[in-house]
């Protein structure tokens, strides 16, 4: 039975409420409901059991038996009541009665629910509700970190908890994405818990993921109509301003001066000393404390140097981690005076003021969810409990009631040798909130929110912008940034990324990597997996107009000797037949517990780095309908995967690409209308992305259909008709090199590569994040050629990235695989590109083009060209007559402008 028709069949006999954007329908005598969206039709359901199970004075459970319900329209509210007595009438009756109100915006619900009787019933406001079939279409939206789409088929048993580390929510909120419709869930309490389980099918419903929602008593349901992920996040954005969350960087610069030198700022964090106590877990000598001075704060001073005078930084924020007394984490709270060995006092005062005389925000990094044991001011009345033992030895979960004591306390310190703009507060949104029922120091976890925020606010009036590790909701209104939320491998991987958090605060908080992840120039992997030399992962910041965390390890890598960098070749591929573990043929494949019929096509992994190809030639009729069909995913029992490509060409055009990392089923449709009646070549082809380890991938049923639906071409049946080859990637080197490095014929040749990534990714990162930093993200897609698309206000800025493996046309540019991209704003261009505007570069070519004037660029009379590397012409547009650089004339031709730019120019225009 189709899920609408399922949900609508357990309604009998209901109550309803009746806007222009929904219908709420509520069974009489059941209480199971439905919400309908009336632009879509798409239902949102109750579940077989709509509201669980109550617990009676921490007894046994018992369940709420349908037959006790009784619904009844009031007004605006539809009243679900239940009663009941204990077997034979000996317990105490109890009540709950569960109330539906449609709010005045005609789109949202208001569901809420209080009990009499035994005290610490508390029933759940959902119960297994509002699910997607494993086979349909469809998602749920989760602000896991960034966020994350779990989709419908995906095998899932999480609990999600409110603001409480990692593994939980960041957002008080929660989408359902159903086909074409989009739902979103909002709550104010910081105890809530949404539960997300796949079900096993039942006699009337199928198999299904569902939500449940609990510990707390209110929840507001809003129909968003026909959208996405996007839709939800826009509707959220709405919700989070009526609740007082949303407070945009333009509000609140006002009165945060310092704000003003965030847009296009870098991150830089300098590392200056690690410190480990004899008795830490990290110690290597049971007998002696242990140290290391990575830089003194003057090498941090020469750094800001090299940044400000050689790279050309205008916007910067420098974070010092590791200036306390004895070095990282190891002194807190007592970290005063700053380490002798890096300078002390005054070797800080000198850096400080230095770093802010080139116009960059100064910060210190600190921490006051820790008091070590060791320290003089450690006190065990004002913990909250014990913690393992860090760097500084064991010690104390310092109570968030003392913690600003502390903290103002070292800041006074502080500011008699320095004001710094910028205080880094570690592990204050990353470690969860707090609660405890001692009578001296009670706390909730909603109290606790008020503690942090008063203790933000403090730090702020003597310093001015404030951050701490990860990312939480609740501290956007009051803080700046958020060091961590965007090192999504740092967070369990529970489905596919997308920039959720960004895509609510964009204009409100700042997001940067964690201080583990940083600009690199060849494979570094850390801990948490993440390849930073991958230029497609500068990509995804440049998506959301994000600028990186800088985290230099060698104090002075710019007088680092390095050989001359290999001029970039265009690589060569082979196509040699299947072996090295490669598969394609036919199988029966389970994947998210559903057999299929399948092929089986797993890309090599032994001694050969490449992909896996099927391809079939196809006599298409000549007949209406036409359509590829098949489904994509990798088999149950699959471990660590980077997930796999899978990809579809016709006649040798990308039709699909689609990157897969789920053991579940994922049905697909490509239009094949504009074929009928030819003979068209269709390849199939699985690619390892970066890891070929358990790339366990199936194609599931691929088959071509007519517009009756009947199918007119099995790819399983015609196996033995196609040619399977493996065709291999680029080596390892090339594939994992950060392209961004390059310098050839462009403006840091001769510098040190690392020079080279920081330069050309500072030069189109920070503008790009400067035009949007003040704004919303207002359109946010990704196509199915590998093109993500961004654009933010209104019109100011759009952002077009290639994360596919085919070089995309887009705009005039050809953007290669995984490293292209296209920025265009009136006044700001940047690309890299395998050609654009009718030149061809040869393999490809970073450019920028400023306006100087503040004019539209096709008008402006001073125009800033940088050229990264590659090939040095650039074709531009201008409405003006005559063109000079450093008083050459330069020609122009029906509007058309060819510039020749080494490293970089000033155009003058008239």
């Amino acid at each position: 039975m189709p899920s609408a028709a399922a949900i609508r069949a357990a309604v009998v006999d209901p109550v309803r409420l009746e806007t222009d954007h929904l219908e709420l329908a509520v069974c009489r005598k059941s209480g199971k409901w439905y919400l309908r969206d009336t632009q879509t039709d798409e239902l949102f359901g109750s579940g077989h059991q709509p509201y669980g199970d109550l617990g009676i004075g921490g007894g046994k459970p018992v369940p709420m038996s349908p037959k006790s319900a009784e619904a009844a329209a009031d007004g605006q509210s539809i009243r679900v009541r239940f009663e009941w007595r204990g077997a034979a009438g000996t317990a105490e009756p109890a009540a709950v009665t569960y109330v539906f109100r449609v709010l005045p915006s005609g789109r949202d619900v208001d569901l809420s629910v209080a009990t009499s009787g035994p005290r610490g019933a508390q029933p759940p406001l959902l119960w297994e509700a509002l699910w997607l079939a494993a086979d349909e279409p469809g998602y749920f939206v989760v602000p896991q970190g960034a966020g994350w789409l779990i989709r419908a088929g995906q095998k899932v048993a999480h609990r999600f908890l409110t603001h409480a580390g990692r593994a939980h929510l960041t957002m008080q909120m929660f989408g359902v994405v159903r086909n074409d419709a989009a739902l979103v869930l909002s709550w104010n309490d910081v105890n809530a818990c949404v539960d997300l389980r796949t079900l096993d099918a039942t006699d009337k419903l199928p198999r299904r993921t569902a939500l449940s929602f609990s510990q707390t008593g209110r929840l507001r349901m809003r129909i968003c109509g026909k959208g996405d992920y996007f839709t939800v996040a826009r509707n959220y954005r709405e919700l989070a301003r009526e609740k007082g969350l949303l407070v945009p960087f333009a509000e609140r610069v006002k009165r945060g001066p310092a704000i003003a030198k965030m847009p296009g700022a870098f991150d830089v964090k300098l590392w200056m000393k690690s410190g480990y106590k004899a008795n830490c877990r990290f110690s290597k000598d049971p007998e002696k404390d242990q140290f290391h001075v990575e830089r003194t704060f003057d090498d941090a001073l020469a750094t800001v140097r090299h940044l400000h005078d050689d790279l050309g930084f205008r916007r910067c924020m420098v974070v010092l981690a590791g200036w306390i007394r004895g070095g990282y984490d190891f002194s807190h709270p007592d970290i005063w005076p700053p380490d002798d060995d890096l300078g002390g006092p005054a070797g800080l005062a000198r850096v400080t003021k230095f770093t802010q005389g080139c116009g960059f925000l100064f910060g210190l990094h600190d921490n006051y969810d820790m008091m070590f044991k060791a320290q003089p001011s450690a006190n065990e009345a004002e913990a909250i409990g014990e913690h393992n033992s860090w760097a500084g030895g064991p010690q104390y979960i310092l109570h968030p009631k003392v913690q600003a004591k502390y903290a103002v306390r070292n800041l006074e310190f502080i500011r008699q040798c320095c004001r710094p703009d910028v205080y880094y507060i570690d592990q204050t949104m990353a470690n969860g909130l707090y609660s405890t029922d001692r009578r001296d120091l009670p706390l909730t976890r909603g109290g606790c929110v008020d503690v942090y925020r008063e203790m933000i606010g403090r730090i702020k009036s003597m310093t001015g912008v404030w951050g701490s590790e990860d990312g939480q909701e609740w501290a956007v209104p009051v803080g700046e940034y958020h060091e961590g939320i965007l090192s999504r491998d740092f967070y369990p991987r529970l489905g596919e990324p997308i920039p959720l958090f960004d895509l609510v605060y964009h204009d409100c908080a700042a997001t940067f990597w964690h201080q583990g992840m940083t600009i690199s120039l060849a494979e570094n992997r850390h801990r948490w997996g993440r390849n930073c030399a991958d230029p497609a992962h500068y990509l995804s910041l440049l998506s959301i107009a994000r600028t990186p965390l800088l985290r230099p390890g060698t104090k002075h890598w710019w007088k680092t000797p390095t050989a001359p960098a290999r001029k970039p070749e265009a690589p060569r591929r082979r196509v040699v037949p299947v072996g090295h573990g490669a598969s394609f043929k036919a199988l029966r494949v389970v994947s998210g517990g559903v057999g299929r019929e399948a092929i089986w096509a797993h890309p090599p992994f032994l001694g050969f780095r490449g992909t896996v190809r099927g391809e079939y030639p196809v006599q298409l009729p000549d007949a209406d309908g036409l359509s590829l069909r098949f489904a994509i995913g990798l088999r149950d029992g699959v471990e660590k995967t980077d997930g796999v490509r899978f990809r579809v060409e016709i006649d040798g055009r990308p039709r699909f690409d689609r990157l897969w990392s789920a053991p579940r089923w994922s049905e697909q449709q490509i239009d094949l209308g504009a074929l009928r009646g030819r003979t068209v070549a269709v390849a199939l082809i699985t690619d390892p992305n970066r890891d070929p380890k358990f790339d366990w991938a199936a194609w599931g049923a691929p088959r071509i259909v007519n517009g009756r639906g009947e199918v007119v071409y099995d790819f399983i049946g015609k196996i033995g008709k196609a040619k399977v080859q493996m065709v291999e990637l680029p080596a390892d080197a090339e594939a994992t090199a950060n392209v961004f490095a390059r310098a050839d014929r462009g403006w840091a040749e001769g510098m040190h590569p690392l020079d080279a990534a920081i330069k050309n990714t500072y030069e189109f990162l920070s503008p790009a994040n400067e035009l949007a930093f003040f704004l919303p993200i207002t359109r946010y897609e990704r196509r199915a050629n590998g093109l993500w698309v961004s654009a933010f206000g209104d019109g100011a800025l759009e952002v077009a990235v290639n994360m596919g493996d085919n070089t995309v046309e887009h705009a005039g540019a050809a953007l290669p695989p995984r490293s292209g991209f296209l920025v265009r704003s009136p006044t700001f261009l940047a690309l890299h590109a395998a050609a654009y505007r009718g030149i061809v570069y040869a393999p490809t070519a970073l450019f920028t083009v400023r306006s100087l004037d503040g004019e539209p660029i096709e008008r402006s009379g001073r125009l800033r060209v940088f050229h990264g590397f590659g090939p040095s012409k650039l074709a531009l547009t201008t409405a003006r007559r005559a063109a000079t650089a450093a008083g050459t004339p330069l020609p122009i031709d029906e509007g058309k402008l060819v510039v020749d730019v080494k490293r970089e120019a000033t155009l003058e225009l008239r």
